[in-house]
């Protein structure tokens, strides 16, 4: 790809026929998050679809509605399963939010003992 005074040029190896689709690769390197951080947008051929979060379970409960010890025992059951400590991140996926342990860990910090009855 090339600019040439107001015009964006992309140069070709071979031939062109229309309808061809041309693709560009930014950074082999960079992961899905990089593409948007850099960007803006998604890279749609991406294999691995996640962010992360670099907040650690510690932080997490500073933020708690209270400081009961099974709010702490449902955070740190979720950062069991979601939670990275080499790179102090949590992986959020694409897909199946709901599912998410990030976000099953902030929802302890504020569910009640009813809410928790509940389900």
């Amino acid at each position: 790809v090339c600019v040439e005074g107001d015009r964006v040029c992309i140069v070709s190896n071979g031939v062109l026929t229309a309808g061809v689709e041309v693709t560009i690769c930014y950074d082999p390197d960079a992961d899905y998050l990089d593409v948007f951080e850099r960007w803006g947008f998604f890279d749609s051929s991406a294999v691995v679809h996640t962010a992360e979060i670099e907040v650690t379970p510690s932080e997490l409960l500073l933020s708690a509605c209270d400081s009961q010890p099974w709010r702490e025992q449902l955070v740190m059951a979720k950062a069991e399963i979601g939670y990275n400590s080499e790179f102090n991140s949590w992986w959020i996926p694409d897909v199946a939010l709901d599912a998410c342990p990030l976000l099953a860990a902030v929802r302890a910090l504020y569910v009640s003992v009813e809410e928790l009855q509940k389900a």
